[in-house]
């Protein structure tokens, strides 16, 4: 079986352009290209760990009202709750409710080690433009991006019903879910 970050695909684009007598015509091009199964949206990933993040953050402001300190111990109870959730299901209440899952590179549920390390770094995706990773990730946007900690970690966020065009294209098999570009 392959690893999702092995799986290459073609995609078909169709790119306008004109013939010697300037009539217009649709010339197709193919590409292979890594095979990508990350939730596409930010902003739902950002929901989810908001969701997730107020699971705790409401109930310690009854502890404390001091706004560094239940931040911070709001941070540290998701990070081992998120750890925690991965590893035992695949996924968090937040992620639940918006319809995605933690997958690794063999389309399973992240190891233990694998879910403590993506969790850890999952606060420095909130920082646009983190310069320090630049060494390890040097292709890293400069733009927002929420997946920082699953590039290093070799993890994936999808949506739900991606497993079963996974396991396909793990499998060598054809396929009906990549669509044409037009």
């Amino acid at each position: 079986m392959k690893k999702i970050s092995e799986i290459k695909i073609i995609k078909t684009v169709y790119r306008p352009t004109f013939d010697q007598y300037g009539n217009r015509y649709s010339e197709e091009r193919q590409f292979q290209m890594k095979y990508d199964p990350c939730e596409e949206s930010n902003v739902t990933r950002f929901f989810a760990k908001v969701i997730d993040f107020a699971l705790f953050y409401i109930p310690i402001g009854f502890v404390t009202t001091v706004g560094p300190l239940r931040v911070l111990c709001s941070i540290l109870l998701v990070i081992n709750y998120g750890a925690t959730l991965e590893y035992l299901y695949g996924t968090t209440l937040g992620k639940a409710i918006l319809g995605l899952r933690v997958i690794d590179d063999f389309a399973m549920k992240p190891s233990f080690k694998l879910s403590i390390k993506r969790n850890l770094l999952a606060p420095f995706n909130l920082i646009p433009d983190f310069k320090t990773f630049r060494m390890i990730d040097p292709d890293r946007e400069t733009r927002h991006n929420m997946n920082l900690n699953n590039r290093i970690c070799k993890t994936y966020v999808i949506r739900k019903g991606k497993i079963e065009e996974i396991e396909c294209l793990q499998l060598g098999e054809e396929t009906t879910f990549v669509d044409e570009i037009r």
